[in-house]
């Protein structure tokens, strides 16, 4: 919860001036919240899933033997490194980052190679027909709630409380 104490004809004034300039920029915000959540990234790729409670599924043999013929590092959901860092390097050209005054989207715009689908959805959500297990790649509406909670809300509070 915020508390704002305001005392005095000359300090409200300028309180209302402040904050309503800052609610209607809430960037500053929305970049921190990105920051953290380009970071939270790097924690599920680096633990495979464990950082939000879902552990991937391990290699098939068959795609062991693949990346093993083909060069590939044997981790899940890395061949090129491409997907990893449309979600954990900002400013890589496959990520999507877009921050206005108001509002935060973020994600991967990676295309497979052949570019008629995108890769994170598949790999996050599975796709039994392909042989591709879910292997959640972003935290679940409660985790990102929980977050908000523990971690963004202080960051819109110190936000509002700067002079």
């Amino acid at each position: 919860m915020l508390i704002i104490n305001i005392e005095g004809d000359q300090q409200v004034s300028f309180t209302i001036d402040t904050l309503s300039e800052k609610v209607f920029d809430l960037t500053p915000v929305w970049e921190k919240i990105a920051k953290d959540l380009i970071e939270w990234e790097s924690e599920i790729f680096e633990t495979e899933g464990a950082a939000i409670g879902r552990k991937w599924a391990p290699l098939s043999p068959k795609t062991i033997k693949q990346k093993q013929r083909k060069g590939y590092p044997l981790k899940p959901l890395i061949r090129t490194g491409r997907l990893m860092a449309s979600l954990t390097q900002a400013g890589h050209s496959d990520m999507v980052l877009i921050i206005d005054n108001f509002s935060l989207t973020f994600g991967s715009a990676r295309l497979v190679e052949r570019g008629d689908w995108f890769l994170a959805p598949i790999h996050h959500y599975g796709a039994p027909s392909r042989n591709i297990p879910a292997r959640a790649l972003m935290p679940d509406e409660s985790q990102v709630s929980q977050r908000f909670r523990d971690k963004w809300l202080s960051i819109f509070e110190d936000y509002l409380r700067e002079e």
